[in-house]
């Protein structure tokens, strides 16, 4: 190889290193702001034990479980208990500017024991267990049932039953919808 070969591939090599060195810091700095934007919830690092969720805000201390994620991390919903257990209800916090905003009853929850919610990972899907009438105006019913609720541009749609075989009698728990449709 000549020198003025063995200068250019000396040179190549430094822009190289100088140049892929800035992209990487800028890549790692992108990344983790990126995965901050999707997942607000998460850790950049792994946790070392059990630590509360937005303390003061979601757990405080009450009965507080089941949470589900959007699939951008920003809405969730989880499920809030009397302490003796007889009133079930579906709250939503969401989370903006840095924060998780208070709880607040989620728009199709609160008159009946509504639990276990579940978004599907698409994020189009809502499923909960309910003992609401199955016909409007109809009687509370003396068991748990599947409802689904589709996502629109406006929110959550109307809550609907789940068909049998599906639903049964007595209750039905902890909905969880496959990506293939197997719920």
């Amino acid at each position: 190889m000549n020198w003025h070969a063995a200068i250019v591939l000396s040179h190549m090599r430094t822009m190289k290193w100088t140049f892929v060195r800035p992209c990487a810091i800028a890549l790692t700095i992108v990344t983790a702001s990126l995965a901050a934007q999707t997942a607000p919830y998460d850790s950049a690092k792994p946790l070392q034990h059990a630590t509360p969720f937005a303390p003061g805000i979601i757990s405080t201390g009450d009965y507080e479980s089941h949470a589900a994620f959007t699939p951008d991390g920003r809405e969730m919903y989880f499920l809030k208990l009397a302490p003796n257990f007889s009133r079930w209800t579906i709250f939503v916090s969401r989370y903006n500017n840095g924060r998780w905003s208070e709880p607040e009853v989620a728009p199709f929850s609160g008159q009946f024991q509504d639990a276990d919610p579940y978004i599907t990972a698409d994020g189009k899907h809502f499923y909960f267990i309910s003992d609401r009438p199955v016909e409007a105006g109809g009687e509370r019913q003396s068991h748990h049932d599947i409802w689904v609720m589709d996502k629109t541009d406006s929110g959550w749609s109307t809550p609907r039953h789940s068909p049998a075989p599906v639903n049964s009698y007595p209750d039905e728990w902890y909905p969880v919808a496959l990506t293939n449709g197997t719920l």
